[in-house]
């Protein structure tokens, strides 16, 4: 008998119908964490159009795969708060602060990272991954510089602005042997670590901002600044990290940036705005291979998603220039209880929208299968496009499966792609291959793929297609092989 891979007749109910592919409408309700995600279920839908897509290869047999909305809730991107449980917006990453005399043990090369230790398992309780950045000086806070150093005279200067505080000397050869040390045993540790999304290099400056204003004669010279980044970039090869500021110093390195006045200062031109500096340092294509991420400045952390902002510069356009990916905000998830004003429904309505712009947007625009019986192998590609405005930075593997009626899988293959080389508004064609097709009959109903998390209950990678499971598999095509 003749072994055939059949196409199944669909049956929709008011649903739309583009060429041979089903468009079925997607209702809308919340969820706070992982476990009670519905991905067919948001609050709200910024729906990905068909017309946008690219063109079909030219090869017959490719069907189109219908498009679906744009997710909101995708690792690695989109808005983040301080750390903490949440239930007011989505979210899959989470940020905090860490003082450098909680992680030195007494000398420049004994450290203790149980205080990373118990955010990181704090964090990824709810399936996210940390942002965090390390700092000796926090206006208006306890200096974080190490207590040995205090008392064995290094230089403290006082100052009195932004509440007040201490800035060490960056430049005393002990602060640098204690840096250097420092970078290298958190390479050590985390570069790697799927638990983290990003870290901000930080270290120097007021919170650690690569800034003594107003008084930049403390600020740290070249040579130091040199120092941490050199360190920096030699110990993470994974985990990405990112600068403050774009110059001549750090276009040497392999790095991404954070703009922390995002929508204020990031499109102007005054001579310190994030973008112009960008471009000063011949930087404009950095976004390419590392990350572009901040934080919304908080005076405008509510007038930036109104319709006509009074103070906030075009945040889409703010995201579309710098191909931001992330951005630390509070506002969206305290909206009844901000110091500039408070949130609608229609402002988080809108920040929802903007937050499904940032980073990468995918989505498989189109598939075609080959059945070769006699070999019963069956051959499948998909065209994949990213619709964002910047890569998927990390090489996090792909999984292809069969899926039964229940969407439960009883076939999984990792095969050798990756999202990391799709850049912005480009196509990639993936080629699988399935040998011995029929033996998964009769219990074969999907063909699907997937992005593997490699964190341990990590939030899944959906796609901007229709029909998606909670686990993140994108069901792309409906096939039965049986003997006939």
């Amino acid at each position: 008998m003749e072994i055939q891979l059949k196409k199944k007749t669909k049956i929709a109910i008011g649903c739309i119908l583009i060429g041979a592919i089903t468009i079925s409408t997607i209702s809308i309700i919340f969820f706070t964490n992982n476990d009670d995600f519905d991905y067919n279920s948001e609050t709200w839908k910024f729906p990905l159009d068909v017309n946008d897509y690219p063109s079909s290869p030219l090869e017959s047999g490719w069907q189109l795969v219908a498009p679906g909305n744009i997710p909101i809730t995708n690792p690695l991107k989109g808005f983040m708060p301080y750390k903490g449980d949440y239930s007011t917006f989505p979210y899959s990453l989470e940020y905090t602060y860490i003082p450098v005399n909680e992680v030195v043990a007494g000398s420049s090369s004994t450290f203790d990272f149980s205080v990373i230790e118990y955010v990181l398992n704090d964090v990824t309780s709810r399936g996210n991954q940390l942002v965090f950045r390390l700092y000796f000086d926090y206006p208006d806070k306890e200096t974080a510089v190490p207590q040995y150093l205090i008392d064995d005279g290094l230089t403290m200067n006082e100052y009195d602005e932004f509440g007040g505080g201490y800035s060490p000397d960056y430049d005393d050869s002990r602060m640098r042997e204690l840096m250097e040390n420092l970078i290298i045993e958190l390479g050590n540790t985390y570069d790697g670590d799927p638990r983290i999304g990003y870290i901000q290099i930080g270290l120097l400056g007021h919170w650690g901002e690569w800034h003594t204003y107003p008084h930049e004669e403390w600020f740290a010279n070249v040579m130091t600044q040199n120092l941490v980044l050199t360190t920096f970039d030699n110990s993470f090869n994974t985990t990405k990290i990112l600068a403050r500021y774009a110059d001549e110093v750090t276009n040497q390195y392999n790095i991404g940036f954070h703009d922390d006045s995002f929508a204020y200062c990031t499109l102007r031109t005054e001579g310190w705005c994030f973008q112009e500096l960008i471009v000063d340092a011949g930087m404009e294509n950095q976004w390419k291979s590392e990350p572009i991420g901040g934080e919304v400045r908080p005076e405008i952390q509510v007038d930036a998603f109104k319709q006509n902002p009074a103070d906030a510069e075009d945040i889409d356009d703010c995201i579309a220039q710098t191909h931001a990916s992330w951005m630390l905000i509070t506002s969206i998830f305290h909206p009844n209880e901000n110091y500039y004003g408070n949130l609608d429904e229609d402002k988080m309505e809108r920040a929802a929208e903007v937050a499904s712009q940032m980073g990468y947007i995918f989505a498989v625009c189109y598939s075609k299968t080959d059945y070769n019986a006699g070999e019963d192998i069956l051959n499948w590609s998909v065209l994949l496009h990213n619709f964002g405005v910047a890569p998927f930075y990390y090489n996090w593997s792909i999984e292809i499966g069969i899926l039964d009626n229940q969407n439960q899988t009883i076939f999984t293959k990792t095969t050798s792609e990756t999202l990391d080389d799709i850049l912005s508004d480009t196509s990639e064609i993936w080629n699988f291959t399935l040998a011995d097709a029929s033996s998964y009959t009769p219990n074969a109903e999907n063909l699907a793929l997937k992005v593997k998390n490699p964190l341990d209950g990590g939030k899944p990678v959906y796609f901007a297609n229709q029909r998606i499971t909670n686990e993140g598999w994108i069901i792309i095509e409906d096939f039965i092989a049986t003997n006939e």
